[in-house]
């Protein structure tokens, strides 16, 4: 299991809609069928952002993905109280996603202020409006690192518990093969027309 920092609180209401373990293990399988029968990017996030969106409220959630060896990374899909935002770019320096991409590790947070100690403690940048929960966990593909999904409510303290973080984690594990997965056919393709102009761009110079 993943590394995770954990800001507790000795009053913690579940985030689940409808908790129990079978509607985890559900949700769980329904989300690797899905992901397994697709390759393009765009789709898998939405289907991650649906199946979540049955567990908890997801007006608040994105995921960001990140190539090895990039500066940045991208906001790959971004809600902010209910309304998409456009894909953008930030500093793999900057915030707590940067931190969990740099990291590998979990955080989850109940209030504001352990949130804004863990912030100070790391030196990491507050970027935004703060949350009342937050939970955030990396991406892993093997040693990988190809992204982050966090979750957040501007309502609620104490709305995450750490059976939901491992339940988050879980949903990470599968999007992260998937993202991987997608990755390659992404770069088998750009291959494939690159091979294919350089073969025209020949057979012009010839004739």
């Amino acid at each position: 299991p993943m590394a995770a920092n954990e800001a507790r609180s000795s009053r913690e209401s579940p985030g689940l809609a409808g908790g129990d373990r079978l509607t985890r293990l559900s949700i769980l399988i329904r989300i690797g069928q899905a992901l397994s029968a697709d390759l393009e990017l765009a789709s898998l996030l939405e289907t991650v952002h649906r199946e979540v969106g049955r567990l908890f409220a997801t007006d608040n959630f994105f995921i960001a993905l990140h190539r090895a060896g990039d500066a940045e990374f991208a906001f790959a899909l971004q809600y902010e109280h209910g309304r998409r935002k456009p894909v953008r770019y930030r500093s793999l320096k900057r915030g707590m996603t940067g931190y969990l991409l740099r990291t590998g590790r979990s955080v989850r947070f109940c209030h504001p202020e352990e949130a804004k100690r863990f912030l100070a403690e790391q030196g990491i940048e507050t970027i935004g409006e703060f949350a009342k929960s937050w939970m955030g966990v990396p991406l892993l593909a093997g040693d990988a690192v190809v992204g982050a999904m966090a979750i957040q409510s501007y309502e609620r303290e104490a709305l995450y518990s750490p059976s939901d973080l491992e339940l988050f984690e879980a949903i990470a594990s599968q999007l992260a093969v998937a993202v991987r997965n997608a990755q390659l056919f992404e770069d088998a393709q750009r291959r494939v027309r690159e091979m294919d102009a350089i073969a025209a761009s020949g057979r012009d110079i010839n004739s």
